[in-house]
């Protein structure tokens, strides 16, 4: 039986475990909701094959305002989820 891509979101948010069950090998999850949640996607381009619901990996870089604590300042943070993950991969 072929795996779908859900399924690989089980075993990132599920803890999957073999277990001796009469000396043979009895696949089962041993924890689950280890992960709130979890997506997979592409490391070249930054596509999107599986992820839970509220999962989400912008790869294109977007602006976002934070106010700046005990001033009524704002500062503008440009910020490029993908190439974050990128960079954490390859360290």
């Amino acid at each position: 039986m072929a795996m779908e891509w859900i399924d690989y979101l089980d075993f990132i948010n599920n803890e999957f475990k073999f277990f001796e069950v009469k000396d043979k090998p009895y696949p089962c999850f041993a924890k689950f909701d280890i992960a709130e949640c979890a997506g997979l996607f592409a490391i070249k381009d930054g596509a999107k094959y599986a992820a839970n619901e509220g999962f989400t990996l912008y790869n294109k870089p977007y602006k976002f305002e934070i106010e700046i604590e005990g001033t009524e300042a704002k500062k503008t943070i440009e910020y490029n989820e993908f190439e974050a993950m990128k960079r954490f991969i390859e360290i």
